[in-house]
């Protein structure tokens, strides 16, 4: 028996039928037909891969008072940087699309840095072929109609399908569909445009994308103002993957339906959590998890204060600081059972010495008030500002409103220090 060799166009073009003449005998020739079905197959079967990414949260900035060189806040840039970050990988893996879920920016209204640094990036995807799916999340949505949405702004790139404006769309790349709903401006709204999403059977792939806290489970309700609530019959319909954004630590709802969580840590209840993206492939069924380089956030061992004597405590506090590297990390450390009278013993002045090397040090003291009571707060070891956004940060606030607090407050403390200085 011979073997030859056949180019692939060759083979791409071979007829079924060979003749009598030939000296291929009748098992080749059932050989020869069955390679050809397989090239044929494998060529029309076309792997297909997309990335899923959510909640970059571009703008979002944290209470560290530090700046880069160039007067930007320290953790705005770190956002920046996770995002330009997964934009080389995504560079390097080269997937036939990728879609955003939702919170591409933290605010409505995201500075003119950001918008600049926004139209950079995306275009090193498109320009490569690689087409963008951006859908609108909460925080970047307008609560009225009349404001328009920051989206639009990013119409003007090419190779981009921003979806938004409360309206359910559909988009078409190969032999995907993607069915692609967006914020919406109220429940009757989202209702309507989740009873239009379902597979389109003319298609190889179907692809759910959409930004909300799925019912029924604790964890991923935020008690943020306009948070969808995504029921979980949405994902009965029979959609090949569900890209979810919001809730910001990747997790796996349900066989094929993933959050992909934030691309930088937003809070301590992220401590501990990778942070990246999925890469999916379609044809078999595999997502592989992408982490990103980020800034180190950290927690210290907790020291209880029940477990020394009350002059003992600050020489401790000072020890477990001493014996950790915190250089440019985002450290907490929980001091708990103080004695309400031994608080202002603490060398508030020594620890804030201490911990300048870290880019932000939260010292969280849970103090005995009385009878037992106990009562937590962070110490006052930096500005005002400072002090006021760590407040914040221990109320029971919706995130939304939360922040024009911050806003507001900054401003009016600003104003007064402004005062004070004249």
């Amino acid at each position: 028996m011979r073997n030859i060799d056949f180019p692939l166009p060759l083979l791409s073009c071979l007829k079924i039928v060979v003749p009598v003449s030939t000296s291929f005998g009748k098992k080749q020739i059932v050989s020869l037909r069955f390679f050809h079905y397989l090239i044929f197959n494998s060529l029309k079967s076309k792997k297909m891969r997309f990335v899923h990414i959510a909640d970059t949260h571009l703008g979002a900035s944290g209470p560290t008072r530090k700046v880069t060189p160039s007067g930007v806040n320290q953790r705005e840039q770190d956002f920046c940087l996770a995002f330009a970050q997964a934009v080389d990988t995504i560079l390097k893996i080269r997937p036939d699309f990728v879609i955003h879920a939702g919170d591409l920016f933290h605010q409505v209204r995201p500075t003119n840095r950001i918008l600049a640094f926004t139209a950079r990036e995306l275009p090193r995807l498109t320009t490569k072929e690689i087409p963008v799916i951006i859908i609108s999340g909460h925080h970047a949505s307008p609560k009225q109609p009349y404001v328009g949405n920051v989206l639009s702004v990013l119409e003007i790139l090419e190779g981009l399908h921003l979806v938004y404006g409360n309206t359910y769309e559909e988009i078409v790349i190969g032999e995907a569909k993607i069915h692609a709903i967006p914020q919406c401006l109220d429940e009757e709204d989202l209702k309507r445009e989740m009873d239009r999403a379902w597979p389109d059977e003319k298609y190889r792939y179907n692809i759910l994308t959409i930004h909300g806290a799925v019912t029924g489970v604790k964890e991923f309700q935020m008690g943020e103002i306009s948070e969808q609530q995504i029921p979980d019959s949405l994902f009965r319909r029979g959609f090949d993957y569900v890209a979810l954004g919001h809730y910001h630590l990747r997790f796996e709802v349900q066989k094929r339906v993933y959050y992909a969580g934030s691309t930088e840590r937003v809070s301590f209840g992220e401590l501990g959590r990778e942070k990246g993206f999925w890469e999916v492939d379609l044809q078999t069924g595999e997502e592989v998890f992408h982490p990103l380089k980020i800034r180190p956030m950290i927690e210290l061992e907790t020291i209880d204060c029940s477990n020394y004597e009350l002059d003992e405590i600050p020489r401790i506090i000072e020890c477990r600081i001493g014996e950790n590297d915190i250089t440019d990390k985002i450290v907490r450390l929980k001091v708990v059972n103080l004695p309400a009278s031994s608080y202002r013993s603490l060398p508030l002045g020594e620890i804030r010495k201490m911990t300048e090397s870290a880019l932000y040090f939260d010292l969280k003291i849970e103090r005995i008030v009385e009878s037992g009571i106990t009562g937590a707060e962070t110490a006052a070891i930096g500005k005002l500002s400072r002090e006021f956004s760590d407040y914040l940060e221990r109320q029971k606030i919706k995130e939304a409103d939360k922040e024009k607090l911050r806003e507001t407050g900054l401003k009016y403390i600003l104003s007064a220090q402004k005062g004070e200085e004249e």
